[in-house]
């Protein structure tokens, strides 16, 4: 070894080792600092750890598995909703059909016999048919006990993606009439009829989209939900439905979903919807007109909102008793009471 070489590695590891001395000051130093904080400041310490945790619980998705992506097993048919952890069929006869980009026969993507298509993301999704043949009354329902029930008057951003596939499709069908139901318990369903339950939220129209769709709204918990269950809650009467690929003759409706969200919003106050006795609502549940009043005469307005936060209605209040044409859809309405910069609440059921 030349004389150069031998004087460059000496200074490398002189180097070496001064670094090391240096790393070793400063891990003596985190240690210290850790010290410390253990010794005197352990109290700011677990008030970190309890607000993250804090922040972390309200923003958290309280629909497990709802990417589809944790399984027992990896489908191989259809109908194998139950190898989807977590998922369900709300107790009936009507099977949804777990997809998998790894799964074999009928239940592979991208290629289903429903139609083309590969998932919004991940490698998993979920199909179910809202309609079979017209005058049959077939329903499919995916459902799922959340992870927490939801808090009432405690806000939800609620969202999914949905499809009915990209091509190739064997139920080629849109239809109106979708929705998603929060209940308290698992909703159930007799053979494979529709199940009567009143959905929160109905999509607006007859839906079809050959690409994945994003769905997002707001829900007021009015109860202690912890179940979801998503279909069509209507019978083929009430149902309409239109042929989008010609020459298709199944009459069936078919949608796939992905990425099922519901996340509690941190930014409004619990309180915000909660009943307080301020002032009473009358007559409750209401098929009709409503008469409010107040504990004492006041002046401010009335704000009526449905479960999903849509403002239905404002009117002016002047004196004690107050009475609306309530001409609404059937649901759940939380009405407030403005008055003298404060708020007050009730909760009204149409039927």
């Amino acid at each position: 070894m030349s004389r150069f070489k031998s004087l460059s590695l000496n200074r490398y590891l002189f180097k070496i080792k001064g670094i090391g001395i240096y790393l070793r000051l400063i891990s003596d130093h985190v240690v210290q600092c850790i010290c410390f904080l253990f010794k005197k400041k352990i109290t700011f310490c677990l008030v970190i750890i309890i607000l993250i945790k804090s922040s972390f619980s309200f923003t958290q998705n309280i629909v497990p598995n709802g990417d589809f992506e944790n399984y027992t097993s990896l489908p191989s048919a259809l109908g194998q909703w139950g190898n989807c952890i977590d998922w369900e069929n709300a107790n009936g006869q009507g099977s949804p059909d777990y997809f998998h980009v790894l799964g074999s026969f009928s239940a592979a993507l991208p290629n289903t016999i429903f139609a083309t298509l590969m998932p919004f993301s991940g490698d998993a999704i979920m199909g179910f048919a809202a309609m079979g043949l017209s005058g049959n009354n077939y329903r499919e329902y995916p459902s799922i006990q959340l992870s927490s029930a939801m808090e009432i008057g405690g806000t939800y951003n609620v969202s999914f993606h949905i499809t009915n596939g990209e091509s190739d499709h064997s139920y080629g069908y849109s239809c109106d009439r979708l929705g998603l139901c929060f209940s308290t318990g698992s909703l159930t369903q007799l053979n494979s009829s529709p199940i009567a339950g009143t959905p929160q939220w109905e999509m607006t129209g007859q839906l079809w989209s050959t690409s994945w769709l994003a769905v997002n709204f707001n829900f007021v918990a009015d109860s202690s939900y912890n179940q979801l269950t998503i279909g069509n809650f209507y019978n083929d009467a009430s149902t309409s439905y239109t042929s989008q690929v010609e020459g298709e003759t199944s009459e069936g409706v078919y949608y796939f979903i992905d990425n099922v969200s519901v996340v509690r919003d941190p930014t409004v106050s619990i309180n915000h919807y909660l009943p307080d006795n301020s002032f009473t609502v009358s007559p409750n549940p209401s098929t009709g007109d409503i008469t409010i009043r107040l504990k004492e005469k006041a002046m401010g307005t009335i704000f009526i909102r449905n479960s999903v936060g849509q403002l239905f209605l404002s009117e002016s209040i002047n004196g004690q008793i107050h009475k609306i044409e309530f001409n609404a859809p059937s649901g759940i309405y939380f009405i407030q009471l403005e008055s003298n910069g404060e708020v007050f609440n009730e909760i009204l059921v149409k039927k």
